[in-house]
């Protein structure tokens, strides 16, 4: 199946798929997961992702169809701004007007999602392990995981804290934009392997 691209993609519309077909996968762990391994594999990430998002529904069923043409417009919409390379892609994460504290679980889930997507993409595949075991690849990783561990008390956060959020945020944006543009000879590399397959 081809990207559609032309629907901008949004948390609160993924949250609405993944809770309307009582997916187990949540949206930004979910969001997360095919950023990282669209850093690997490209375009091909979608098919694995989607399979893997909606692995427990029952794929004869209306909804769970519904759900997966939703989730390609996700991952192309996704996939269209990293490719755009200025800047212009955007986490799917709660907007601003959720409490501080959700927003930071959220993002510290995002980060999670973003290493498991790396990491089963690039399972057993020698390239992508070297390109993971690359100084700033494993440098962004590890800043990553301590993302994971980030945490807010709901009764003491305060201005300071919002204004680390907001860097968090920019940072791992940006961090996710570099390791796409650090990829693309990997990615190059699957697309012309699978062209002369066929």
């Amino acid at each position: 199946m081809a990207f559609s691209t032309h629907e901008p993609a949004s948390f609160e519309a993924l949250e609405l798929v993944l809770h309307g077909v009582g997916a187990l996968a949540q949206a930004a762990q979910a969001h997360g997961s095919f950023c990282g391994s669209v850093c690997l594999l490209g375009p091909q990430a979608a098919s694995a992702w989607i399979a893997e998002t909606l692995a427990d529904l029952d794929q004869s069923d209306l909804s769970a169809r519904e759900s997966t043409d939703a989730l390609w417009k996700i991952a192309g919409w996704t996939y269209e701004h990293l490719e755009e390379g200025d800047m212009s892609f955007v986490m799917l994460l709660p907007s601003d007007d959720e409490e501080l504290p959700q927003r930071t679980t959220e993002l510290a889930n995002w980060c999670q999602g973003f290493m498991h997507g790396l990491s089963v993409a690039g399972a057993n595949d020698p390239a992508a392990v070297a390109v993971m075991d690359s100084g700033i690849m494993q440098e962004i990783l590890h800043d990553f995981s301590e993302i994971t561990r980030a945490t807010v008390t709901p009764d003491e956060h305060d201005i300071e804290d919002e204004a680390a959020y907001v860097e968090l945020v920019e940072f791992v944006r940006a961090s996710v934009q570099l390791l796409f543009e650090e990829t693309v000879a990997l990615r190059s590399g699957r697309s012309l392997a699978s062209a002369n397959r066929q």
